[in-house]
């Protein structure tokens, strides 16, 4: 695809885009009530969702890619191999809910969380070829303890930001932004990838680089290349994966800034506009009127 296409398919995004806002603007009932972006529980969770999208998604699709090409295991084994990461995240995620039932709090988990899943990326970028795979699972839980203590929070922010009857539209909301996030980082930073790898070949191969190419990224290709051109590709592979985890590093970092402005909202006022009598019973008209369900300490 050329650039004229990229360009061309670009800028028909921002359009659609645009139109689709000033149709949700002007509508009585809107799918997506534009409105809610200016909420700050649900702004920033889909913001903070985004970021999460991004990054979960760039490790998982590229780390087995790293894992086969340059250490060398499986395509079974290099999904088996995932574990410290998506088992950190899950078991994290379940402290994390049982933390906020028991304290209350929501936005210190995702400002720890994001400090911690940006060192870990960082580690992601200073891997080489000859790494162990225990260093790089080290890496690897330290990134996924980061985002399990982010996962539970965002979710849980929108839906206590809004009253019940905008539950369903605030959560949709976040779930959608980290859908986006996903394709929209592999995207980029496929892209980065792409590029750097290009780069890379050239240098290491000159004129030869061309020729292999496309052999640098198929891991079955890559082994039966000549022993000097496949160590060349190795490197020029290892090279160019690390170089998109450090581009993925001041995404995280933002991520990190904006969970700042995560509000605390009162757990056990629940979420706004909802009408309580003294005893926690609705009352008659089925509502329960707990004010802004939102602290900011």
């Amino acid at each position: 695809m050329g650039l004229a296409a990229i360009l061309g398919l670009f800028g028909l995004t921002v359009i659609l885009a645009v139109a689709f806002v000033a149709q949700e603007v002007r509508t009585a009932e809107p799918v997506f009530p534009i409105d809610l972006v200016s909420n700050r529980g649900v702004g920033v969770a889909m913001g903070l969702s985004f970021v999460i999208g991004l990054g979960q998604l760039v490790g998982v699709t590229y780390l087995p890619l790293y894992l086969q090409a340059v250490t060398g295991v499986s395509a079974t084994n290099s999904g088996l191999l995932l574990l410290p990461l998506l088992g950190g995240m899950i078991v994290v995620s379940a402290i994390t809910g049982q933390l906020i039932s028991r304290y209350g709090r929501l936005r210190i988990f995702p400002v720890v969380g994001l400090a911690i899943a940006s060192v870990g990326y960082y580690l992601f970028s200073t891997m080489t070829s000859d790494m162990g795979f225990t260093t790089i699972a080290g890496f690897m839980l330290v990134t996924g303890v980061g985002l399990g203590f982010v996962n539970p929070v965002l979710s849980l922010s929108a839906q206590l930001a809004v009253d019940r009857t905008r539950i369903g539209v605030a959560t949709t909301s976040v779930s959608v932004t980290r859908s986006l996030g996903s394709g929209i980082g592999v995207a980029v930073l496929g892209s980065v990838f792409t590029s750097s790898l290009t780069d890379d070949l050239t240098n290491a191969l000159g004129p030869k680089a061309a020729k292999y190419a496309g052999a640098s990224q198929n891991v079955n290709e890559i082994s039966s290349l000549p022993s000097g051109i496949q160590h060349a590709v190795i490197n020029a592979l290892s090279g160019s994966l690390t170089t998109m985890f450090l581009w993925t590093v001041p995404v995280i970092a933002l991520g990190f800034l904006l969970a700042f402005a995560l509000p605390n909202p009162d757990m056990d006022e629940g979420s706004p506009g909802s009408q309580e009598t003294g005893d926690g019973v609705p009352s008659e008209d089925g509502h329960r009127d707990v004010g802004t369900g939102s602290t900011d300490d």
